[in-house]
């Protein structure tokens, strides 16, 4: 089990390398002034330990929790909804017909607008 959160981990926080160092720094017992000193070094960023704080009790948590959310989704449509797919007419990319990846459109067919949220939020 703890592989598995450690593989989680990995994948949620890819596109986060600072707040993965933030994490495996707390997991190596550093203080919240030791990390900062750290990411001063590493990244040339400057944040204050109660910044850390914040990261470490309800930014990172949340990224983690969001990617465990969509990947139990995937795995559940393929599971038990292999037919409930929908292409998103942007990135081409097969999504779940689910909410959390494509916004409602009550007057589409299927009740999900063509492009995924991802797609919508990057042309606005």
């Amino acid at each position: 089990m703890a592989q598995d959160f450690e593989a989680l981990l990995k994948r949620a926080l890819t596109d986060y390398p600072m707040y993965a160092t933030v994490v495996w720094m707390k997991f190596a017992n550093k203080s919240n002034e030791e990390i900062r000193e750290e990411l001063q070094k590493k990244y040339k960023e400057v944040h204050s330990s109660q910044f850390i704080s914040t990261l470490w009790r309800q930014k990172i948590p949340k990224i983690i929790a969001e990617c465990a959310q969509e990947e139990f989704i995937i795995e559940y449509y393929k599971e038990y909804k292999p037919d409930n797919f929908k292409k998103c007419s942007c990135c081409q990319t097969l999504k779940p017909a689910h909410s959390w990846f494509f916004s409602k459109n009550s007057t589409s067919k299927d009740g999900f607008y063509s492009l995924c949220k991802e797609c919508r939020k990057r042309r606005k």
